[in-house]
């Protein structure tokens, strides 16, 4: 007879057997991220911030006015993001794609947890006043 105890552990076990891979697949299929913005350098700067999906449709525009060292965070991402564009003072934009599993940041190897997605922080560089850096982690997403 089999106990309750080894059952439970059996269902468990092939649980996660048959889940193995699904934080990627639901972590790519998650349709609402925070976007923050992060002005590092020593002077104000205006930021617009584009993201579009997979489809090439532009799913979160923003425009951000920032001042010396300052931040605006938690715009929501509303879809599935593929790129991100970023144009500081209307000059040449930064394009880099939504790879949270490559970028910098404190994103885990395995995808975020249940009930959070993944997030993504702009930082202006402070040092070189040219250098975008995406910082990715996860956050659960709340309206405000």
């Amino acid at each position: 007879m089999v106990s309750r105890r080894n059952l439970l552990t059996s269902i468990a076990t092939l649980t996660s057997a048959t889940l193995a891979g699904c934080s990627t697949f639901l972590e790519e299929e998650s349709d609402r991220h925070y976007a923050n913005m992060y002005n590092g350098a020593e002077k104000p700067h205006d930021f617009v911030v584009t993201v579009t999906n997979k489809a090439g449709e532009t799913i979160f525009d923003h425009e951000y006015e920032l001042g010396a060292r300052s931040a605006d965070e938690n715009r929501i991402i509303d879809g599935t993001p593929r790129e991100v564009t970023v144009t500081i003072d209307d000059t040449n934009p930064v394009q880099f794609p939504w790879a949270p599993r490559d970028g910098v940041g404190t994103y885990p190897e395995d995808g975020c947890s249940e009930g959070t997605s993944a997030s993504l922080v702009i930082y202006y560089q402070m040092a070189t006043e040219e250098e975008i850096t995406p910082i990715y982690g996860c956050a659960t997403v709340r309206d405000q």
